[in-house]
């Protein structure tokens, strides 16, 4: 599922000419951390993972600051993804 999320994302980000190539990249990367860290979250957490995977299909950064409030202090680095994903997103009107 958050393979599928992410490619919708991309998809989205580069059909958006009026973005800077610059924050397209800064998506990119970002996704590429999200990916990696919900992945690793899967393995111990799977139920938490997967409403992290809905939020985001949903683009809603309460909801996705709600959902891993309860992990920023054992899952720093998602948590830290999550958040710069939403607001770079949120920066460029998405």
């Amino acid at each position: 599922m958050i393979n599928k999320t992410i490619q919708q994302i991309e998809d989205t980000i580069r059909k958006m000419d009026h973005v800077d190539p610059r924050k397209k990249e800064e998506v990119r990367r970002l996704l590429g951390t999200l990916k990696t860290e919900i992945e690793a979250l899967s393995k111990t957490h799977q139920e938490r993972a997967e409403q992290i995977e809905t939020h985001l299909g949903a683009l809603s950064s309460k909801d996705l600051t709600d959902s891993v409030r309860g992990f920023e202090a054992s899952h720093p680095q998602l948590v830290g993804a999550i958040n710069d994903l939403c607001n770079l997103l949120a920066g460029i009107g998405i």
